[in-house]
């Protein structure tokens, strides 16, 4: 039986959206994933053991401009020295933006972390942490490493080709082999997937995902990403 889920994180950006994740909810308390629920106390702008960013999005997202988009499609301009942090942990609740059909805030635990939360214009912000598979991480039944996350995203439509809408970007990749191991880039209103709207806001449930690592990651680092702009 996996380990029951225990991190959360969220993310929202206003024009760009509200995306909320919740992060690693498998993993064990030894593993080396830091504050990977977003359980300690908050004392902003920290986020301990998550690096923040802040950017522009002016460049949109690389053609084609219909999609499909990847990670390698999300243009960071002035990485450190513009835009506005807006990266911050929440508490229980449900989002005002949600309307009709109320998103909670939390989806695990007690804290989540919204991203980039009523970024206009061209903001844009990242949240960050690099892991290593070590022993602490076990290997489950099926003779795998698993990283186990949530997120629900939260959109506000700006109308807009697609490469120019707002958009969130979860990414999970192995830098010691530079192996991609979850790649999501989806931007608001996008065809094909099952949105709540309300008020030119698009959003979805929480989402959960399962990524699963042959034992030969052992040794391995794994860099996690939750992009908003």
């Amino acid at each position: 039986m996996p380990t029951p889920p225990i991190t959360l994180f969220r993310s929202f950006l206003r024009t760009a959206f509200l995306f909320l994740l919740a992060l690693l909810v498998g993993l064990p308390a030894s593993a080396q994933v830091a504050n990977g629920g977003f359980e300690s106390p908050y004392a902003a702008p920290t986020i301990t053991g998550w690096t923040k960013s802040r950017w522009t999005n002016r460049l949109g997202l690389i053609i084609p401009p219909s999609g499909p988009f990847t990670g390698a499609s999300v243009q960071k301009t002035g990485i450190g020295t513009s835009g506005t942090d807006l990266t911050s942990v929440v508490t229980a609740g449900t989002d005002s933006h949600t309307g009709f059909h109320l998103l909670s805030q939390v989806r695990f635990g007690n804290q989540a972390v919204v991203v980039n939360l009523d970024g206009d214009g061209y903001n844009g912000n990242s949240l960050t942490q690099s892991i290593t598979i070590d022993s602490s991480f076990p290997l489950e039944a099926d003779g795998k490493y698993h990283i186990r996350f949530a997120y629900a995203p939260v959109l506000e439509s700006g109308g807009h080709a697609p490469n120019e809408q707002p958009f969130f970007y979860v990414g999970v990749t192995d830098t010691t082999t530079n192996g991609i191991l979850y790649d999501s880039v989806n931007y608001s209103d996008q065809a094909g997937i099952t949105w709540y709207d309300d008020n030119d806001f698009y959003w979805t449930d929480w989402q959960t995902v399962d990524v699963a690592m042959e034992p030969s990651s052992l040794g391995h680092t794994i860099l996690l990403e939750f992009t908003a702009a």
